[in-house]
């Protein structure tokens, strides 16, 4: 039957909330609740209350970083400035930019070809004489 689960359905959702609002990442809740992370994955999974819960926080501290950063942004740090340009407008402001490129490419084996055949001639050749 197996080992009885640790799993409280009126503690570790809570807890799930306050501390992924608190930014804090699987394997740290882990270690709070003395398991591993694969049983905070397999938690997450069978119970969706804390799925929704881990969800949540994690949703809730990404907002704040997003207004601080957009606050820096405002306040004219340029780095917060670039960051988030590139990444809310990145057809305008991403380092790599694509270029479409049209017409034929021709490539001439031939020469590659002959060279890889003469080389093989020869690890035939000096195959042979080791024998």
């Amino acid at each position: 039957m197996g080992r009885p689960t640790k799993y409280d359905a009126d503690y570790h959702p809570r807890s799930a909330l306050e501390m992924a609002s608190q930014g804090l990442i699987v394997a740290e809740m882990a270690a709070t609740w003395g398991v591993a992370k694969s049983t905070v994955y397999e938690w997450r999974g069978k119970h969706p209350e804390f799925s929704d819960a881990l969800k949540t926080g994690a949703d809730n501290v990404d907002d704040q970083i997003e207004k601080a950063l957009y606050n820096k942004a405002l306040d004219g740090d340029t780095t917060a400035m670039i960051f988030w340009l590139k990444n809310r407008r990145s057809n305008t402001w991403r380092d790599r930019h694509i270029q479409k490129l049209e017409g034929e490419v021709k490539i001439d084996y031939s020469d590659a070809a002959r060279e890889v055949l003469d080389r093989l001639g020869e690890c035939d050749s000096d195959h042979s004489s080791q024998e």
